[in-house]
């Protein structure tokens, strides 16, 4: 028994040191496996670029007003750099009664005031506030709102101090009672109210020379609103008319470019532009970065087949924004045109969206873009006229606002395409 267990031990021992021969004899020859295959020559080799032979310059945007919002955008600013903004909104409001109230020509009227409660948004300067009535009501659904054709008769004017962000004025007397007269049958019908009173468009204007404020409507707020209060026949009586989440309302953005940077960057030449070393953003149809890549395809296709593992397009802050905040703006957003003229959001956008999505990176300085997807295509001749539109998200309406760095800046980090690819 003993001599058996000898033996399969020594054959044990033999088998151990054949795969210890065996292994190191592979170990010894795999730094040259592969050359058998294929030569060194033609392996696939990952490969690292960074570009700036891209052009960059502003066009203005023209955008469409925001309805049915939950939050709208109120005030003028002016500056140097971005010109005039101009933000406002029209609501309907309804009346909240708990018992039908009564009003006749002999009520006193104890209280009639109007009151708004706004967020500070940016800046802070003193503000001529103007409600209008609206003289017809809001068309619901209607996405291309003139605002012009529905103001109607001014129903007072106030001014909103600096510091304060609640608005609280007295109502004409002589037009409440007139209101009050046709309102108040009617503040139990409902369908019959935008007949009796359609809404209000409110806006803000600068009023001290400086420049200016925007602040923030809620339109859910229901402490905003008119508030009545009198007497009928010495009985206490009150309606409230404010806003609901019915209500059709909506809100604009006007601009005055005339005197600026901005303005005169649209009235120049892109090739122009290009030198300049800036190009600049504004959100909510304000201004527009045009990226044309047209110099960079050319040259990609003139050299060798490549395919781009990543394409990431890094568009730091310009010098010249340092009096704006690096917080007006959160993200940057990417399209193109199609063989039809139409926009198209740049693929990458909706596929990697948690990937280089925009966002402004504030510990390395620049807005990140992921382009991996759009510079494929571009290569392929699938964007007609090798350009990228660059658009700021519309967080901050109406005063969302930068100065960006372009490829060509010699003052600030400029823009640059970083690239990870391989040679076909």
């Amino acid at each position: 028994m003993r001599g058996r267990v000898c033996l399969s031990s020594r054959c044990n021992i033999l088998a151990i040191l054949a795969v210890v021969a065996g292994l190191w004899a592979c170990q010894k020859e795999r730094p040259q496996f592969g050359e058998q295959f294929l030569p060194e020559g033609d392996h696939l080799g990952v490969r690292h670029a960074v570009a700036q032979n891209f052009s960059v310059s502003t066009d203005s945007v023209v955008g469409n007003p925001a309805v049915m919002f939950a939050r709208a955008t109120l005030g003028q600013i002016q500056d140097p750099v971005f010109g005039g903004t101009t933000a406002r909104f029209a609501t309907e409001m309804y009346p909240v009664i708990s018992k039908k109230p009564t009003f006749s020509a002999s009520s006193t009227i104890d209280s009639a005031t109007f009151v708004m409660h706004l967020g500070r948004s940016y800046s802070d300067s003193k503000l001529k506030v103007r409600i209008y009535i609206l003289k017809r009501p809001i068309k619901r659904g209607d996405s291309a709102v003139v605002d012009s054709s529905y103001i109607g008769p001014l129903l007072l004017e106030t001014v909103l101090e600096p510091n304060t962000t609640t608005l609280r004025a007295a109502l004409p007397l002589d037009w409440s009672k007139e209101f009050l007269l046709k309102a108040v049958p009617k503040a139990s019908k409902i369908q019959e109210w935008t007949g009796v009173f359609p809404g209000i468009r409110v806006e803000a204007l600068r009023a001290d020379g400086g420049m200016g404020r925007m602040l923030t409507y809620n339109a859910y707020d229901t402490r905003n609103g008119f508030r009545f209060y009198w007497k009928e026949g010495g009985k206490a009586e009150s309606l409230a008319i404010q806003p609901t989440l019915a209500s059709a309302r909506y809100s604009t953005i006007t601009r005055d470019f005339s005197g600026s940077k901005l303005g005169d960057a649209i009235t120049t030449p892109p090739a122009t532009q290009a030198k300049s070393g800036v190009f600049y953003l504004a959100s909510n149809g304000g201004a527009r970065g045009v990226v044309d890549f047209s110099e960079f395809r050319k040259q990609w296709l003139d050299s060798v087949p490549v395919t781009f593992m990543r394409a990431e397009l890094r568009i730091p802050l310009a010098k010249g924004n340092a009096p704006f905040s690096d917080t007006l703006i959160r993200s940057l957003h990417s399209y193109y045109k199609d063989e039809e003229g139409k926009y198209q959001m740049a693929h990458d956008m909706k596929v990697g969206a948690k990937v280089y999505r925009g966002l402004y990176n504030r510990e390395n300085g620049y807005f990140s873009l992921n382009l991996t997807l759009f510079m494929q295509q571009l290569l392929a001749g699938g964007v007609p006229n090798n350009t990228l539109y660059v658009v700021p998200d519309n967080e901050r309406y109406g005063y969302g606002r930068a100065v960006m760095s372009s490829p060509s800046s010699s003052d600030s980090r400029p823009m640059e395409l970083v690239l990870t690819y391989t040679k076909l």
